[in-house]
């Protein structure tokens, strides 16, 4: 009687628990139910109840008294499944395209043997998260005023799949598309029609790749790129080309305005490149659509027509060249001017120069240009000069005679609005003398500009400092110039004088210009002389002053201390 009583507790309890365990499972928001190993059901919560309101008692029933044939087929296969290898099942799907649910089977074991008798489910309706996790896909993958693809998607989806192509030996273009002078709109109209104008143009873009057959996303701001990988000819390519300006050949109306817009195309396909790759092709994709910019724009680069190299020269210049004062590259050299007669030290020239780590040392003439079209070499220009003055005094305290330093001006710096302003604030700051700054400015100031020029020039010898006319003869100044402006020097280059020869009417000529030249005590130099025959022309044609490689090469300031302790 003891042992049959304790058997009945040891039921009630069992019982207690399973009542506690179903009682839990029923406060669930998920899906629980437990079937025997002929697909009846034997238990199911409440959850799994409010999909089937009209069904009283599941107890017995199988997923085809419940289900459609073919859910219910699916249903019992998982099933078969999981309880012939006594294995768990995960999986998600699709109700009808309405919900998604994510579902786990386990196997339902017995005694110590652990024999499968059935197996229990566990479903989540997760909806909202994959409604959550399309959202989050569009942030990532769309851009959201156009609906195109973004660059991130591009980048990441494209770059594989146009690898894949590669690698199927097939050939893909690119062809990128830059909105030219967007910018102005925004300026000029504000964001919000910016904007209205932008949706405009991604619409009529993608219809021309829905024509095409071709992928079509929004990699910048103002760019678009369109992927033909169906193994295209160079027909078809030059086909979307023409539809694409086609599009941009008609005003967009915005707003209730008319705006005209035009583009630069880049093009670029995989047989154009050596090593074929992704990074390679859309490398020199936006390389040819940058040449296609700088040719006054609405143009077609193709990148079989440009010199690869010396582009790539130009934009690896232009992008260290935006950290080069901030890491500070620049550095100068001194050249000494001398009295061809005397052989005596008269001053120097300070001259820019630029090492960068990666691009190694680089001549101004590589760098100068691309300075100046990025509107950095008035604050480069501004460096040069309080790094002159500082270093002349910086000799003057070492006992050296301080002598002027030229310094060359280009057309920026010169009609630069502040550059009296700057420079006097800098003699003040410094307490440095107008007239041991001579500034070297070239003839075609005074072709863009005289009377600005002429302004600039009274505003500078104000404050002491001397002009001098660099490269004189290139841009054919007049002569009647000459009587006209206060100029204190005049330097011509060695090798003009070269390409005059020897004849003696260019002899002539040349000597009646020196003679005009020194009538209104204009000293005269040439520069870049580097051999004695060099320096005997300039003797006789009465030249002042020489410069150049014969004297002295261009010197570290370190250098040109030793220079001046020793002359």
């Amino acid at each position: 009687m003891q042992n049959i009583s304790k058997l009945n507790n040891i039921k009630q309890l069992y019982e207690g628990k399973i009542e506690a365990y179903e009682r839990l499972l029923d406060c669930s928001h998920d899906l629980f139910w437990i079937k025997d190993r002929e697909y009846r059901l034997q238990f199911v919560n409440e959850e799994y109840k409010k999909l089937f309101p009209a069904v009283s008692d599941f107890v017995g029933m199988t997923d085809h008294d419940l289900a459609e044939k073919f859910l219910a087929d699916g249903y019992r296969a998982d099933d078969e499944k999981v309880m012939s290898s006594a294995r768990e099942l995960h999986y998600q799907e699709n109700d009808k395209g309405v919900s998604w649910f994510e579902s786990t089977k386990i196997p339902v074991f017995k005694g110590k043997d652990r024999k499968v008798v059935g197996c229990a489910g566990i479903a989540r309706n997760i909806t909202d998260f994959k409604a959550q996790e399309s959202k989050v896909y569009e942030l990532e993958h769309l851009d959201y005023l156009s609906g195109l693809t973004n660059r991130y998607s591009f980048v990441t989806e494209g770059k594989r799949h146009i690898e894949q192509c590669i690698s199927e030996g097939g050939t893909v273009y690119l062809v990128l598309v830059h909105v030219d002078r967007f910018c102005n709109v925004n300026a000029l109209n504000g964001l919000k029609i910016g904007d209205e104008l932008l949706r405009f143009v991604s619409f009529e873009l993608r219809k021309v790749a829905k024509d095409f057959q071709t992928q079509i996303s929004r990699v910048g701001g103002d760019d678009f790129c369109f992927v033909m990988d169906s193994n295209p000819k160079q027909n078809d390519v030059a086909k979307l080309v023409e539809q694409i300006q086609l599009v941009f050949s008609k005003p967009f109306e915005v707003a209730g305005m008319h705006v005209n817009l035009s583009c630069s195309i880049g093009v670029c396909g995989t047989q154009n490149n050596e090593i074929s790759g992704f990074e390679y092709l859309y490398r020199n994709v936006e390389l040819c659509m940058h040449i296609a910019k700088q040719k006054n724009k609405n143009r077609v680069t193709y990148y079989e027509d440009i010199e690869v190299d010396q582009m790539l020269r130009k934009l690896s210049i232009e992008l260290e060249l935006s950290f080069a004062m901030q890491n500070e590259e620049f550095y100068i050299v001194y050249q000494p001017k001398i009295d061809v007669e005397s052989g005596k030290y008269i001053g120097s020239e300070s001259l820019l120069r630029w090492k960068n780590k990666k691009l190694g040392e680089l001549a101004p003439l590589e760098f100068i240009e691309s300075a100046t079209q990025m509107k950095l070499m008035v604050e480069i220009g501004y460096w040069q000069i309080e790094k002159t003055i500082t270093q002349n005094l910086e000799w003057g305290a070492c006992g050296y005679h301080m002598m002027p330093i030229s310094i060359n001006l280009n057309e920026t710096q010169f009609f630069d609005d502040n550059l009296t302003r700057k420079l006097s604030e800098l003699l003040v700051k410094y307490n440095y003398p107008g007239d041991l700054i001579e500034f070297e400015i070239s003839e075609r100031n005074f072709i863009i500009d005289n009377n600005s020029a002429c302004r600039i020039l009274s505003e500078l010898h104000e404050l002491g400092v001397k002009i001098s006319i660099d490269d004189f003869g290139v841009d054919f100044f007049s002569m009647f110039n000459i009587a006209k402006l206060d100029i204190d020097c005049i330097k011509i280059n060695q090798q003009y004088l070269d390409r005059l020869g020897c004849e003696q009417n260019n002899l002539d000529i040349v000597k009646s210009i020196i003679a005009l030249i020194n009538k209104h005590n204009i000293k005269l130099m040439v520069s870049n002389v580097e051999k004695a025959e060099d320096i005997r022309n300039v003797k006789n044609l009465k030249i002042n002053a020489a410069q150049g490689f014969y004297y002295k090469k261009p010197m570290f300031s370190d250098e040109f201390s030793i220079y001046l302790k020793n002359i």
